[in-house]
């Protein structure tokens, strides 16, 4: 197994891999105000909108340019009273679109604009960024090691720390606390070390992150087998569409499937597959 004695190292390694998985790679400084390509107009702005406009676009042919405006508007005027709320809002959009009414020849109709393709992978916008950074008002600016983005839309954070867990757990935790508006559209955490990556959501207490060791179905210790178990792009929107749930009770959370779960519900899905048309 590889050893990595420097954070850079890890970073660098996890960014090659996201390039073998298809990927596109940034560097969050080249992106932001001021960068040699920037795609967005100030350090506050956690959506990459020209993305996502074009994304949505491409995603929804049929659909004329006003729904696709009044869906980006829905996302960028998300928030709700808490965090937790509005981080549920969004997850609804992304399972099942978002919903807006739009003027045909005369008449009010409700339209629903697909935020992204769950049947063809490739028909959405898939990057990575390291050192992203994000500044709100009156906060810390904050720089999450790699932020992952479908479609301009932030949807998962990678931290690494070399030898503990522990810090980049409390690392989210300060995110959570400068940065939120990065967590109204975060639907997956993942805290790496050099031997190890563990899975969670942004409530998900540092106890209950769990190791990711499979890939497709094979068990694969390592850092790169959680990339590339959780990341490859069939994998990654199967998660998000299909496992994660919320528990209200007795507090707010945010579930995602540990890996032998994930696992376990393919392999059922698959035999009864089989059964049905042999």
């Amino acid at each position: 197994m590889k050893e990595f004695t420097e954070p850079e190292l890890l970073e660098k390694a996890v960014l090659e891999w996201f390039k073998e998985l298809g990927y596109e790679v940034a560097y969050g400084p080249d992106i932001s105000p001021g960068g040699s390509r920037p795609e967005r107009d100030s350090y506050s702005d956690v959506l990459l909108l020209r993305r996502l406009r074009a994304s949505l676009i491409r995603i929804n042919p049929t659909l004329p340019e006003e729904a696709i405006d009044k869906a980006i508007h829905e996302l960028v005027h998300i928030v709700e009273p808490t965090l937790e709320k509005t981080n549920r809002k969004f997850h609804f959009m992304l399972r099942d679109g978002v919903r807006v009414e739009i003027d045909k020849k005369g008449e009010k109709v409700w339209e629903i604009v697909k935020l992204f393709d769950y049947d063809e992978p490739t028909n959405n916008d898939w990057l990575a960024v390291n050192q992203f950074t994000v500044v709100e008002k009156g906060k810390e600016p904050r720089r999450p090691d790699i932020i992952i983005f479908i479609n301009g839309i932030p949807l998962a954070i990678i931290e690494l720390k070399v030898k503990s867990f522990i810090e980049a757990y409390n690392k989210v935790q300060n995110y959570k606390n400068d940065i939120p508006a990065i967590f109204y559209y975060n639907e997956i955490i993942l805290l790496a070390t050099e031997r190890e990556a563990r899975i969670g959501t942004f409530t998900t207490p540092r106890e209950k992150f769990a190791p990711w060791q499979t890939v497709k179905g094979q068990t694969q210790k390592g850092v790169k087998a959680a990339i590339i178990g959780i990341f490859n792009k069939e994998t990654f929107l199967e998660l998000l569409r299909d496992f994660i749930v919320y528990e209200i009770t007795p507090k707010f959370s945010k579930v995602v499937a540990w890996d032998y779960q994930y696992d376990a519900v393919k392999e059922a899905m698959r035999r009864t597959l089989k059964a049905y048309t042999s």
